[in-house]
């Protein structure tokens, strides 16, 4: 989650004016964006965004409304300005989430992870940071980016990362990209820091001044302690442990070690601390002015839903007595079906009963004229037979004629090659007659 804050270099009432202005922009902004008009929100929020270029909130309320109107790489390219908005005001924590955001719409964007990993170093985070770093590198693996990955590599050494664990997972990067000199290479320098390593240092003044204050309290605790003295003599050797305690307490080192302290609260602390209460001055005014906008509105809202409120009364008896005339019509209309129904089926009624009589006639007379159908069927069949019988002669009569014909007709073959034979032999004859 992103908390929102405004941020700017101008003073005064021009800074007040400037905020108001925004806080106006925003909320034209959000009515567009409630509408469903993103282009025109996200023109007034770049209104805003002209206005104040360091506040990241605006960036973040772009990107959303790019997403919503469908424009992935507009609003991954407003987030990535939010990042870093929100790193140069020290807000590490809201480019923390805007960098999440970039990565859930695009996954692909591997730098996202470095920028991730220096935002948790800046919070301190370490053992996260490493983890950002080493996915950004499993990431650069994928796409066989040998360079990127010396590059991470080197920054993680550069941020003085010599545990075990974390130089054992920098020399297996190392060797699984092929480099093995610089495996040993990082191996021999973390074995030569290792016979570096200074002898333990004396406790600070601090310390010292803790285990002095410590060992007084005991002491004095010890000699009150299970013993049965007079009150005069308790006091007495309460007096002394409180001499003694304000001899080991010794306000000079105390002094030192808080001035020591201060001087060791960071620039970034403080910075952060004064850009926060800037930023609580700047939401209480923009709070105070919603309230006030909102007690307003809500006067408005109340007016408005008095006249609604009465506006529906007022529909509610139209509406009742509109009911009561409606059921009414209905009942009539209801009656009049009713008794068009019984007429409509006494009729219905009537003209079955006369079609039933009529088809009973209808069946008789069909009946009657199948027995008479029947009989001259009979006829018929006998008539049948008779030309069957008839027609069968008459085919034995055919036969007999055509077998008679064909005799007939074999006989007069028969004679006319009798006369051929005769005639040629007769040709014969003359012929040889004539050559003799």
């Amino acid at each position: 989650m992103i908390i929102e804050r405004s941020s700017g270099s101008s003073k005064g009432m021009g800074k007040d004016n400037r905020q108001r202005k925004i806080a106006g922009i925003v909320e034209a902004a959000n009515d567009l964006a409630l509408r469903g008009e993103y282009k025109k929100a996200i023109a007034e929020l770049e209104r805003a965004v002209e206005l104040n270029p360091e506040d990241g909130s605006l960036y973040n309320r772009l990107g959303d409304l790019c997403i919503k109107g469908d424009e992935l790489e507009k609003a991954i390219d407003f987030y990535k300005k939010g990042i870093e908005a929100f790193k140069n005001n020290y807000y590490y924590r809201n480019a923390i989430a805007l960098c999440k955001k970039v990565l859930r719409y695009d996954p692909k964007d591997f730098g996202i992870y470095l920028a991730m990993g220096d935002l948790l170093i800046e919070l301190g985070d370490r053992g996260d940071a490493l983890n950002c770093f080493f996915k950004y590198i499993e990431k650069q693996k994928g796409l066989d980016n040998k360079k990127e990955i010396l590059n991470c590599l080197k920054h993680i050494q550069e941020l003085g990362y010599t545990d075990d664990n974390t130089v054992d997972r920098m020399i297996e990067v190392y060797v699984s990209i092929g480099r093995k000199d610089l495996a040993k290479g990082l191996k021999k320098k973390v074995k030569a820091d290792g016979a570096k390593q200074p002898s333990p240092s004396r406790p600070s003044e601090s310390e010292q001044l803790v285990e002095e204050i410590d060992s007084a309290l005991k002491k004095a605790i010890d000699e009150l302690k299970g013993k049965k003295k007079p009150i005069t003599d308790t006091v007495i050797q309460v007096e002394k442990g409180i001499a003694e305690l304000r001899k080991a307490i010794r306000l000079d080192k105390v002094i030192s070690a808080l001035e020591e302290s201060l001087r060791a609260f960071s620039n970034q602390q403080k910075m952060s601390i004064a850009l926060l209460q800037k930023s609580l001055n700047l939401n209480l005014d923009t709070l105070q002015e919603t309230i006030a906008r909102l007690q307003r509105n809500s006067v408005k809202n109340m007016n408005t839903m008095e006249k609604l409120l009465k506006g529906l009364a007022q529909a509610m008896s139209l509406l009742s007595k509109s009911q009561r005339s409606f059921g009414e019509q209905i009942g009539d209309k209801l009656e009049e079906l009713s008794s068009g129904f019984k007429r409509a089926t006494k009729e219905a009624v009537e003209d079955i009963k006369a079609l039933s009589s009529t088809y009973e006639r209808a069946t008789k007379d069909m009946c009657d004229r199948l027995t008479e159908t029947s009989a001259s069927t009979t006829a018929l069949q006998k008539i049948v037979e008779d030309l069957k019988s008839g027609i069968e002669r008459i085919n034995g009569a055919l036969l007999e004629f055509t077998t008679a014909q064909d005799r007939r007709g074999k006989k007069q073959s028969l004679y006319l090659v009798i006369l051929m034979v005769l005639a040629v032999l007769m040709c014969g004859l003359l012929a040889f007659s004539a050559f003799k």
